[in-house]
């Protein structure tokens, strides 16, 4: 815990919401902190009365969206010059500058959203959307989409455990893997239903129906 303390000392002792807002606008930029942790802390304060909940959840989801956005504009203004930069270079090596490119051609704009939940697949997808120019306003959509899930989710963890908060950093990836599924699940439900209602609730009908057209025209 004293490793915990010494990073967010000023957090802890005055519970400063613009303390807070630069430590993740920091580490959306990249800095050695991490988001989930502050997030984590904010919700543990908020429990010990050293910060109103609602201004630390409005202000811990200011700040993910806005460091998410300094990363994507920085990438944007520079394009493909991004990639000489070391930092850049960091964050998206070839194999890695690969793997997203393909995962942003088969899930769109849903790879924000699923980025924005996985901590060492985030900084470098946003990077990405910018050096590939996405439009601003599109990726805010889809990134504050993604924060709906995992910011309340990591701040309210905190609220409920905050007396072994230490233990419960150390879960937060495990915590963030069932947002993913449930985001996944949610999707595919979401497809179904659409499916479904684009038949007329009768997808078996609609099939045996095209297979009788398709004979008849043979």
């Amino acid at each position: 815990m004293k490793g915990l303390a010494a990073i967010f000392q000023p957090l802890l002792q005055e519970g400063s919401y613009l303390v807070l807002l630069l430590f993740l606008l920091a580490a959306g930029v990249g800095a050695p902190v991490a988001e989930e942790l502050v997030v984590l802390t904010a919700g543990a304060l908020s429990r010990r009365d050293l910060l109103e909940w609602w201004i630390a959840l409005a202000v811990c989801f200011v700040g993910v969206v806005g460091g998410d956005v300094i990363l994507f504009l920085a990438a944007r203004k520079l394009g493909g010059a991004a990639l000489k930069r070391e930092r850049f270079r960091k964050l998206l090596p070839p194999e890695r500058m690969r793997k997203l490119q393909d995962f942003y051609r088969r899930r769109g704009p849903l790879a924000i959203v699923v980025a924005r939940q996985i901590p060492g697949v985030r900084a470098p997808a946003f990077a990405l959307a910018g050096i590939q120019r996405m439009d601003l306003k599109r990726f805010v959509f889809w990134d504050v989409i993604g924060a709906c899930f995992n910011t309340p989710a990591v701040f309210f963890l905190g609220w409920l455990f905050s007396d072994r908060l230490e233990k419960l950093q150390k879960h937060v990836k495990h915590a963030e893997h069932w947002i993913v599924l449930l985001l996944v699940t949610a999707f595919a439900v979401w497809a179904m239903v659409t499916y479904w209602r684009s038949t007329r609730g009768h997808p078996v009908r609609d099939v045996k129906s095209r297979w009788r057209r398709w004979r008849r025209r043979s």
